[in-house]
């Protein structure tokens, strides 16, 4: 009554998280990132809302025992804080999902275009960056060159970046 229950938290903190990307990861390889986390937001916060619900259980019968025993008590931490603590590991764990599906999503992106067109990298797949080897974004520098090479000129600058 007084301590919180480690064991069921130790569960809401692995399984779900692990469930929800198993079931959202045939959505996203199938390029449907929304639906997948749809559905892995589905599977988690369900398990949250179950473990509060058997958290429920659990103190209305300890407290039942106690009023059929004609004491009272009270337990320590109270309901709120140990439903809240499920509702936040279930949040934090959507939070996780919908993060991961932003890496994913990227990744995918990444590997349907040709390495010259990726953002970054140079066609010879070394990252953009100065002669002197200090790295940097290139993103504006590489969309001129590319608009140029379409129109069939070349850039001064070019020479500076490989």
């Amino acid at each position: 009554m007084n301590e919180l229950s480690w064991s069921w938290i130790a569960l809401a903190l692995t399984v779900p998280s692990l469930i929800g990307v198993l079931v959202a990861i045939p959505f996203w390889r199938k390029g449907q990132m929304i639906l997948g986390c749809i559905a892995g937001t589905a599977v988690i916060l369900s398990t949250a809302i179950g473990l509060i619900l058997r958290e429920y259980v659990e103190l209305d019968r300890l407290v039942n025992d106690c009023l059929d025993a004609g004491t009272t008590c009270f337990p320590n931490p109270g309901a709120f804080t140990r439903f809240a603590i499920y509702a936040c590991i279930g949040l934090l764990e959507v939070f996780g999902l919908f993060t991961l599906s932003l890496l994913v999503e990227e990744r995918i992106r990444r590997r349907d275009y040709a390495p010259e067109w990726r953002v970054g990298a140079h066609a010879s797949g070394r990252p953009c960056g100065s002669p002197a080897g200090v790295t940097g974004s290139c993103r504006r520098y590489e969309r001129s060159v590319a608009i140029l090479q379409l129109q069939g000129r070349s850039c001064a600058c070019e020479a500076g970046h490989r």
